[in-house]
């Protein structure tokens, strides 16, 4: 984030504040292996009429940084499946089986967001097929799988194969 370059209105006032300085507070990331403080660099704004100074946070990008430095230094991604909707920030987006069966292979995919109808099923697939491969094969994300899919009907089949997978890996005492 170049904060260098920011402006935004005060909270107060309203009126136009400018960039002061940068304080870096923590955000805490769950993983499997223990909970993790990232760092996150907030920028400290003043205002132009009242003078005072307050942090602005803009959350999601702020968070977004993080969280993208924290998987980048564990070589982790996180996978969204959909040929229509856009990623959100950080994401990396795949819009048909094969790449994302190629993506959950290198065995470095932190978490998944699947969507249902990938447009052509006879020659892409759907989120289904690529629920059924992880199953017979066994790649599946470190931190979990959801699926965003706004098909009712392969949202359920999704989700049925999902939690029974997770269901027999907490049964056998494997790593989820």
């Amino acid at each position: 984030m170049n904060t260098r370059s920011l402006s935004a209105r005060c909270p107060n006032c309203a009126d136009e504040s400018f960039y002061v300085r940068e304080i870096t507070e923590t955000v805490r990331w769950s993983s499997d292996s223990g909970a993790e403080l990232i760092p996150v660099v907030i920028p400290v704004m003043r205002c132009n009429c009242c003078d005072c100074q307050w942090k602005d946070y803009r959350a999601e990008e702020a968070q977004a940084e993080a969280l993208r430095q924290y998987l980048n230094r564990k070589n982790w991604v996180l996978l969204w499946l959909d040929d229509v909707r856009p990623a959100p920030v950080g994401w990396t987006h795949v819009k048909t089986v094969e790449a994302a069966k190629a993506l959950l292979s290198q065995g470095n995919v932190y978490q998944a967001s699947l969507d249902h109808d990938l447009g052509d099923d006879e020659h892409i697939g759907t989120g289904y097929t690529l629920v059924c491969w992880m199953e017979e094969t066994g790649h599946w994300p470190i931190n979990g799988t959801v699926v965003h899919s706004a098909n009712p009907v392969g949202r359920r089949r999704m989700q049925i194969a999902i939690d029974r997978w997770y269901t027999r890996q907490q049964q056998s005492g494997q790593r989820l």
